[in-house]
């Protein structure tokens, strides 16, 4: 209990796809000379708790609000669950001290926080204000592979039909390497029981869910250019390269829209869960070489997922150690850039340029 699972990631940026291909033109031969890509349950017992205290007046007084107008069980348990995953965070310094702390479904109420038992107990309550059946439901899941914890959450009865409900895993995750939270409320944990067990049970398989999730609702997002991005990952990659005593990179503007255009295209891609076409970039850069001079180039393309807690500065930094390799080959003159964004999507295309 006292570590939330990491809902799909571990680390405040994760790493989707890293490719790098260096290309090889000769202004004697036509096309490419040589191309080189690399591509990149044991769950314990269950503990039912089916005592059924006094709802508390506020907690009432709120189920009875979410709920008016609507008529059927299930509606009633799909906006009590996106409201305590959208409004009730997850409290790191109660779970590090329970016992310095209140609890209850009140309690988790009135201080917009809490941990599993809370969160579990509030959603509880909720359903049965408006009378719907909810049990709460307590035992060991997996956090990692070889790794349990207790945790807490729901069973529920709407219109004849049994729903598992984990509004504690459904409402963020933790990233543990920073001890911050994220809030990102996720649907997928109002689900069968036999699924909720397999994400309690599976960490491979709930990171999977997790990943299909998200990538699922970002692309429903707008994709954005970030040229100000660019403008200051150019200022690092610069000074990078000053203190390993090479030239500067300048700033190749004829294929800045290249560049853009095969970002927007992956980010596309990755969102409908298919391969980058790395491949069509290069054959237009093997069509553009001549025109542009070139004898080699180096492309590198980069999927991070944001989230709000990572500043900008680190996000730049991340960018600059991964790009270490080419950053430090001293045939590259020039480069062109693209940075698009895509919900918590961030997308990086670099082609690094040598010119005849």
């Amino acid at each position: 209990m006292k570590r939330l699972v990491i809902a799909m990631l571990a680390l405040t940026t994760l790493v989707l796809l890293l490719i790098f291909t260096t290309l090889v033109f000769n202004s004697e031969e036509e096309g490419i000379i040589n191309f080189g890509s690399l591509s990149l349950r044991r769950p314990g017992a269950v503990v039912k708790n089916n005592y059924t205290p006094p709802v508390d007046e506020s907690v009432a007084k709120l189920s009875a609000r979410l709920t008016a107008g609507l008529d059927n069980d299930y509606d009633k348990l799909s906006v009590i669950y996106d409201w305590v995953t959208d409004n009730i965070t997850y409290d790191l310094d109660k779970a590090a001290n329970l016992s310095a702390y209140d609890s209850g479904a009140a309690y988790a109420l009135a201080n917009s926080s809490g941990v599993c038992h809370d969160y579990a107990l509030l959603t509880k309550e909720l359903l049965q204000a408006v009378g719907i059946e909810a049990t709460y439901e307590r035992g060991e899941v997996a956090v990692r592979e070889g790794e349990y914890e207790l945790h807490a959450w729901n069973e529920v009865v709407a219109d004849g039909i049994v729903y598992a409900v984990d509004t504690t895993w459904g409402a963020g995750f933790i990233i543990e390497d920073k001890s911050a939270y994220i809030q990102k409320p996720r649907s997928i944990y109002l689900t069968t029981p036999e699924e909720l067990e397999r994400l309690h049970s599976d960490p491979a398989y709930k990171q999977d869910r997790e990943e299909e999730y998200l990538l699922k609702i970002t692309a429903l997002e707008p994709t954005t250019h970030l040229p100000e991005l660019e403008a200051s990952l150019l200022k690092k990659f610069n000074n990078y390269r000053k203190g390993i005593n090479l030239e500067p990179l300048a700033k190749d503007s004829r294929l800045a829209g290249l560049a853009l255009e095969h970002a927007e295209i992956s980010a596309e891609a990755i969102c409908m869960g298919e391969n980058v076409d790395f491949n069509k970039l290069s054959d237009e850069l093997n069509e553009l070489a001549p025109a542009i001079n070139a004898r080699s180039a180096g492309m590198h393309i980069l999927v991070k997922w944001l989230y709000p807690l990572i500043s900008v500065e680190d996000t730049l930094a991340e960018i600059v150690a991964e790009q270490a390799v080419p950053l430090g080959d001293n045939r590259w003159q020039a480069v062109s850039m693209g940075i698009v964004q895509k919900g918590d999507l961030l997308i990086f295309v670099s082609i690094f340029l040598e010119y005849h």
